[in-house]
């Protein structure tokens, strides 16, 4: 009798161990998952791809969402890198979520938490880069609460044969981030690569955003990084978290308070 109560107690330990483990480690999971967040700051760029691409542009501080219907789809950005996908469409793109079946993008105008679910839980009919779950509950909260009024539609049916098309698009500053312009941090670029325009391109992308690039340059680095005087701006931050190079601290003087640089192991990665 006495043995079978021991065994019972020792059962309730070894359940009551295994339940506190199981939901320390769902807790870490979670408490991870909102620390890699890449929704992190007051605007965030988003990419829908699948037939057709839609770019959103969420502002928190202004209560603001613009979404850019592009022409490409899958063929124009499916397995691409971040930074290629903000080099094509002009702004730095936090993050994306690919279809990867017939399945399209419902209306992206105002994303349900029934369809951010639907996002979430779908298993392979959509994957996220650089992005997880807790991104597309942010978007979806966010996108919930913007007035009608202040929602931004533009349409571009020719992006595939003039990707310049989108700059030129971007009007009345509706894609600067407040933080980043208001920092006022000057930006000196790098192309060490040996691809043709893409210092331009990056140009177009950071200054869509509020940065301010004075400085267009080739060089032979081989590595990317990112120097810069003060490392903890929320411009460098920025940069950092969606370009995903090394920052680097400089002490010396520079042509500019932030210097990208584009080094030559990027070629593939932009090729590709």
């Amino acid at each position: 009798m006495h043995e079978s109560l021991r065994n019972i107690v020792y059962l309730k330990i070894f359940l009551f161990v295994v339940l506190a483990v199981s939901v320390l480690s769902l807790s870490y999971r979670v408490v991870l998952s909102f620390v890699n967040s890449a929704f992190q700051y007051k605007t965030f760029n988003l990419l829908l791809i699948g037939e057709s691409t839609h770019l959103i542009h969420l502002d928190r501080e202004f209560n603001t969402m613009t979404i850019v219907r592009l022409s490409g789809g899958r063929g124009e950005f499916q397995g691409k890198s971040r930074l290629a996908h903000s080099m094509k469409v002009g702004l730095l793109v936090d993050g994306s979520i690919v279809s990867n079946s017939e399945n399209e993008f419902e209306n992206s105008n105002n994303l349900s938490y029934a369809q951010a679910f639907k996002l979430i839980f779908a298993g392979q009919d959509y994957r996220f880069d650089h992005m997880n779950w807790v991104d597309v509950l942010k978007v979806s909260f966010y996108s919930q609460r913007i007035d009608k009024d202040n929602i931004k539609s533009i349409k571009i049916d020719d992006f595939r044969t003039d990707p310049d098309t989108l700059s030129s698009d971007f009007t009345a500053n509706r894609f600067i981030d407040a933080d980043i312009y208001s920092e006022k941090q000057s930006v000196q670029i790098i192309n060490a690569t040996g691809l043709d325009g893409l210092a331009s391109q990056a140009s177009k992308a950071l200054k869509n955003m509020g940065y301010n690039v004075v400085s267009l340059t080739n060089g032979k680095e081989k590595k990317s990084v990112i120097e810069a005087s003060n490392i903890d701006s929320s411009s460098v931050k920025r940069l950092q978290k969606i370009l995903v190079l090394p920052i680097v601290k400089s002490d010396r003087p520079m042509v500019s308070d932030i210097t990208v640089v584009f080094g030559e192991e990027l070629e593939r990665e932009l090729t590709d």
